[in-house]
């Protein structure tokens, strides 16, 4: 009887998954006008990252975990995973010598918020993957 609802929560867990539950997807403010989409693919460590006023123009790449509590992107960033702040390689490094600039400037440093997954980027998605 314990295999058998273990299987059947198994089961419907699986049938209850959303498609967005693969990706993590935030907005990043980049100084006072800049606004980035970021969007990572926890399946397959793949990102797309996008200007929001243009999200026609898509740059995509991968990403890998670097230590506890950080990604690493292959554009030259990190990603700090518990603040969820992307920052430069050198901004990184300064901090972990306890000298983080108390004003970084936008091309350090850029506070994220996690989003929903956009309807669009999905649908985008899912087109490109049937190709």
């Amino acid at each position: 009887m314990k295999k058998f609802t273990i299987t059947t929560i198994a089961l419907i867990a699986v049938s209850c998954s959303d498609a967005g539950d693969k990706y993590t997807s935030l907005i990043c403010e980049e100084g006072r006008f800049d606004t980035v989409n970021l969007i990572l693919n926890k399946e397959n460590f793949t990102f797309d990252a996008y200007m929001t006023d243009d999200p026609n123009d898509i740059r995509s790449g991968t990403y890998q975990e670097e230590g506890e509590n950080y990604y690493y992107l292959d554009i030259g960033a990190f990603l700090d995973r518990r603040s969820l702040v992307l920052m430069s390689p050198e901004y990184l490094e300064s901090c972990r010598n306890q000298n983080c600039p108390r004003s970084p400037s936008p091309t350090e440093y850029a506070a994220c918020k996690k989003i929903d997954l956009p309807e669009r980027y999905l649908n985008k998605a899912s087109v490109k993957n049937q190709i």
